[in-house]
């Protein structure tokens, strides 16, 4: 029967009669692979880009081996590994950890969603310090359950923790959505909390029975160019620009040419709504190209048995979007048989990189799809 509705769903709503033509294209590019130890799944809790500028590392958190593992871009090796103490005067709760943000090698900050505050820890694994917000005042009256992921971030601007998640239960699905911020801005200085981006229109309840919250309600964002805070709602053809100052916002088209809708079920949980439907997932910055991405996951194909696969390794075609400096969309380009942890997403050199799942254990893989001609 979920084949069958899948079928249905697809053939129905995933033509893409209202392409338009755009100035650029992506193409996908050469693939990385990190090569792991015998220890190192490749199915990540959580994964960083640090980025100092001058090198870039990526940052796995692995949850199997309580550790978290630093590779570098240049022969694409493990330069270490940290292992993460559960006991003791440096353990850090791990089966709590809301995220990870690699500062540097001496300020490691893992959000403790239990306990509400940020261990600091270094590359040996020591614990130097630790910030609670638990007492913290918070300008409204909601604060959002803090999830981060590599796309939905745990991350710093302007020296400030910057961090988003779900409704509280405090917010009840009788709540207007308009009133339920998503997102959080930590002053760890003034001890203060600013709470914003609430959700937009397309939001009539913020009810976990009608939306599966880890794919609609937390909002993937990045920080872009000048601080701006980008947010991305995974239900919205729009995204919205953030001042870090004043936390207003405008909004932009950043959607499909599909005429698609995107809405609440009475089933949020049930398989054929899971991969019969459409989610916008991330949105990411790349300095490089001074560009923006965004993914619109669409609906299993109705050709694909989902019963031949394990959970997310299921075969989902994908459009990328791109927009340019200013917001504007400059290119849709779809590909199919993606199949890897969609969370999983970063931008380099060569472009976007999503994660993708490998049949050698060895390695770490991800697609990589770069925009044609480049801005």
């Amino acid at each position: 029967m979920a084949f069958y509705v899948i079928a249905m769903l697809y053939s129905c709503s995933d033509k893409h009669d209202n392409a338009r033509s755009y100035p650029a294209q992506v193409n996908e590019g050469e693939q990385y692979a990190f090569h792991l130890d015998d220890s190192t799944a490749q199915i990540a809790n959580y994964i960083q880009i640090a980025d100092s500028g001058d090198s870039l590392r990526l940052v796995y958190l692995d949850g199997s081996t309580k550790s978290l593992c630093v590779f570098n871009f240049s022969d694409f090796e493990e330069d270490y590994k940290i292992n993460i103490a559960a006991e003791g005067p440096n353990a850090v709760d791990l089966p709590n950890s809301g995220g990870v943000y690699f500062r540097n090698d001496d300020s490691i900050y893992i959000y403790d969603c239990l306990n509400k505050a940020y261990p600091i820890m270094n590359s040996h694994g020591s614990v130097v310090g630790k910030i609670s917000i638990a007492d913290y005042d918070v300008n409204k009256g909601y604060m959002p359950q803090l999830r981060a992921t590599s796309i939905s971030p745990l991350t710093m601007a302007d020296g400030k923790i910057l961090m988003s998640g779900y409704p509280s239960y405090a917010a009840s699905d009788t709540e207007d959505p308009a009133r339920v911020p998503t997102m959080a801005l930590i002053d760890t200085t003034s001890k203060t909390i600013r709470t914003f981006a609430e959700y937009p229109s397309e939001y009539k309840t913020v009810d976990s029975n009608k939306w599966n919250p880890f794919l609609y309600l937390v909002p993937d964002y990045c920080v872009g160019d000048g601080n701006a805070v980008v947010v991305s709602f995974p239900a919205s053809d729009s995204i919205r620009v953030y001042n870090l100052d004043a936390l207003t916002y405008r909004s932009y088209f950043a959607g499909t040419d599909r005429d698609i809708e995107i809405s609440e079920t009475d089933n949020p949980y049930d398989e054929s709504h899971l991969y019969g439907s459409y989610v916008y997932k991330g949105i990411k910055y790349d300095r490089w190209n001074d560009v923006y991405y965004r993914v619109l996951i669409r609906p299993v194909r109705p050709d694909i048995r989902i019963n031949d696969y394990q959970g997310v390794n299921v075969p989902r075609p994908i459009s990328v979007i791109v927009l340019d400096h200013d917001f504007n969309k400059i290119a849709e380009t779809d590909f199919d048989d993606y199949h890897g942890s969609f969370i999983h997403m970063f931008v380099s050199p060569r472009g976007l990189s999503i994660h993708s799942y490998s049949d050698d254990d060895d390695y770490l893989k991800f697609r990589t799809f770069s925009l044609d001609p480049k801005p």
